[in-house]
């Protein structure tokens, strides 16, 4: 009930995806297949990799707007084609990277190659031409913050606001873009929740 292979990657080039498929016969002759894929990472030296808080910079947008950059860190969340990945729990440490299918797991490491753009004064790594997930699942914690202390500093980041109350509690999200205000002792922050969000 064990199968194991060496497959030889010869022929193949830094960046190819190798697919691959392996069917299995049982005594009565019924099969069962089973696809999977395999992408062959690049050599990227860390010297070519760019801090996620060097492209939010130090402004409200990116100063590495419409080039392409490499940057690290790991699965915050998960969009299904959006995620956001972040380096550290210091200001300016996470980002969005938007519209790809090589998404990975919360806690997943990542090296993400796109290009860096600004939406909605969001700052973004929009349609990545190459993704390559390390895996390892190592959570990062949410930093603690007040309402009040949301800004530009924290766009991108997991954070986490105790003691929050809602101006529709009790109400059923509809499917439709939403925003609510989530409001502790010192202030309130805007919660926008997107039409085909899983939050019910």
């Amino acid at each position: 009930e064990k199968y194991s292979s060496a497959i030889s990657f010869a022929g193949f080039n830094a960046g190819d995806m190798v697919y691959f498929k392996v069917v299995a016969t049982n005594s009565k002759n019924e099969k069962t297949s089973f696809r999977a894929n395999y992408l062959i990472p690049e050599n990227i030296p860390a010297s070519q990799l760019t801090a996620i808080g060097d492209v939010q910079g130090t402004s409200s947008s990116t100063p590495f707007a419409n080039q392409l950059v490499t940057v690290s860190g790991r699965v915050t969340a998960n969009f299904d084609n959006s995620l956001y990945l972040q380096s550290g729990n210091g200001k300016r440490s996470g980002i969005n990277i938007y519209n790809t299918h090589f998404t990975g797991k919360i806690g997943d490491s990542l090296v993400v190659k796109g290009t860096a753009t600004e939406y909605s004064e969001l700052t973004e790594i929009g349609t990545p031409s190459y993704v390559y997930n390390f895996k390892s699942n190592k959570t990062l914690n949410p930093v603690v913050v007040t309402a009040s202390q949301i800004n530009e500093d924290y766009e991108g980041m997991l954070v986490q606001i105790n003691n929050v109350t809602f101006d529709k509690p009790g109400s059923v999200i509809p499917e439709q873009n939403m925003s609510y205000y989530a409001t502790d002792i010192t202030g309130s922050v805007v919660v926008y929740i997107n039409k085909y969000s899983r939050l019910v």
